[in-house]
């Protein structure tokens, strides 16, 4: 486990898909324990609550698959904090299916694709789950430090704290 230098493409999306994937139940465990009005509490910074960050980074997740799936942009509905997790939960495994079944070449070839604004971009997988994964840990950064704004214990989503388990 670790990402060695002669890995191929393929095998660093798994390990840093498996990473993200293990932090991602760790924290869901962590948020379903969280009393449903810490959720709206009002949060400095540029997301309001738990709840809109919780919110961005299962959307950001769902439009990195629809990117690379080659889908129409993902679209949320509106949900309560269950709801969300079970979608984060959901796009976990789609993400996990589309890193296992794709061809080992795949994950160096350039992905275009669209942003939110209409400009056309390329990336390979390899890069965009590296940015998810990344995006991702900031945003999980904040709800950490939000849980333990509320006296609640946040959890340890290092990565080296992954390799240990």
């Amino acid at each position: 486990m670790g990402l060695e230098k002669e890995n191929t493409a393929k095998e660093r999306c798994l390990e840093l898909i498996s990473f993200h994937f293990w932090r991602r139940e760790i924290i869901s465990k962590l948020l379903h324990e969280v009393d449903e009005a810490y959720f709206e509490k009002k949060l400095p910074g540029s997301f309001g609550s738990l709840y809109i960050i919780l919110n961005h980074l299962v959307w950001a997740e769902k439009v990195w698959l629809g990117r690379v799936n080659h889908d129409e942009l993902a679209t949320m509905k509106p949900s309560n904090t269950k709801g969300l997790l079970e979608a984060w939960e959901a796009v976990a495994e789609k993400w996990e299916n589309v890193i296992k079944n794709a061809d080992k070449n795949a994950f160096d070839q350039p992905i275009t694709y669209f942003n939110s604004t209409g400009d056309q971009f390329e990336n390979s997988i390899l890069e965009i789950v590296i940015h998810m994964v990344d995006h991702s840990t900031y945003h999980i950064g904040q709800m950490m430090n939000a849980v333990r704004g509320f006296g609640i214990e946040p959890v340890s989503t290092n990565y080296i704290h992954y390799l240990r388990s």
